[in-house]
């Protein structure tokens, strides 16, 4: 029987909205921050499967939340294919990028191993599904071609994203490569996750914000396109929630149109209004609550979720979520107010 998130990406009737958290296990949650004192290096974490099994049901279990999403990481798939990753305290994921054409190649090359080495993901997967009630979906998700790039040549979080719109321009067939073994890989490792156990698939662009109109078609909106149809022809009945944060409305429409594409997450920065306007006819749409607002205080949180549910819940194909992930200095208290007004609000 399918569950409320699986009926809201399928327009089906239901009471309330779904809801979940982007991060939503994580660094707020002392129960985890216990969990991950036990792992010096934080992919030997995301490869432990009883580790991630915990980290994923934490929060579920918590706030009693609709969906788990599996504990994870976006660099796990160029991790995984021999790219050498560290993550250091307060900086983020530090990536030995790639320089040269050869390092180009050589990427390419090693898809082979992607999926050996991503086994202890499937398996965290399937221990997850079933440990996981019934009632609530399973996410799984991987960082979309665009966004996982930018780390591979920038070698850390870049906004900016310089050396990859560099390498856009300057040579677009290495550039198209890259973007073509990431989607490869990309369908490879969300269908494993779905014959492992996992409901709906999330695709997270992250930085899909910084990429300019002249790369937009080729850089964010046909790779999205392409995992989710070719993720559909293997699995048609598996819903897909695309991530475009910080996109312009025209990238957004677009994206609503794709038949493959069952929702859309929508950044913070996006009018809410605007988007249950022209896009909620044609997609379901998820998001888009401020994380800053669950820095304030219960009653704060109560009233602007509040007033997002009276905006875009009104029909059936709405899912409550944060504009981005929750911040790590995020007080539980401000998470069961929000959590609380989805829950106890009716159509």
């Amino acid at each position: 029987m399918p569950t409320l998130l699986q009926n809201t990406l399928m327009h089906n009737p239901s009471s309330r909205p779904p809801i979940w958290f982007m991060r939503q296990a994580g660094r707020y949650l002392p129960e985890y921050r216990k969990l991950r004192q036990s792992f010096p290096s934080f992919f030997d974490f995301c490869y432990t499967p009883d580790a991630v099994t915990e980290a994923t049901l934490q929060p579920v279990s918590r706030f009693n939340l609709d969906a788990a999403i599996l504990f994870s990481d976006i660099l796990v798939i160029p991790q995984a294919m021999g790219v050498p990753i560290t993550f250091s305290p307060g900086e983020g994921p530090q990536v030995e990028h790639l320089t040269s054409i050869s390092d180009i190649q050589r990427f390419n090359q090693s898809l082979s191993v992607l999926s050996e080495n991503t086994q202890p993901v499937y398996q965290a997967v399937r221990q997850i599904r079933k440990e996981l009630p019934q009632d609530k979906a399973l996410i799984g998700f991987c960082g979309a071609p665009w966004t996982v790039a930018s780390y591979l040549f920038d070698g850390h979080p870049s906004k900016d994203t310089l050396n990859l719109r560099r390498l856009a321009y300057a040579e677009p067939t290495p550039f198209q490569m890259v973007i073509d073994t990431l989607v490869e890989a990309s369908v490879q490792y969300v269908s494993a996750q779905v014959e492992a156990g996992a409901d709906v698939i999330m695709l997270f662009d992250s930085w899909a914000g910084a990429v300019p109109p002249s790369l937009i078609q080729k850089a964010v909106i046909t790779p999205l396109k392409t995992i989710s149809t070719e993720l559909k022809k293997q699995h048609p009945d598996t819903p897909v929630i695309a991530f475009a944060r910080n996109v312009t409305p025209t990238v957004l429409e677009q994206l609503a149109e794709e038949p493959s594409i069952n929702g859309l997450g929508l950044s913070h920065t996006t009018n809410l209004k605007w988007a249950c306007q022209k896009l909620q006819s044609k997609t379901t749409l998820q998001g888009n609550l401020d994380p800053a607002l669950l820095l304030t205080n219960p009653e704060t949180v109560r009233v602007a979720t509040t007033e997002m549910l009276e905006t875009a819940a009104v029909g059936n194909n709405y899912i409550a979520n944060l504009g981005h992930g929750i911040h790590k200095e995020t007080p539980i208290e401000n998470v069961q107010a929000f959590v609380e007004t989805v829950q106890s609000w009716k159509r």
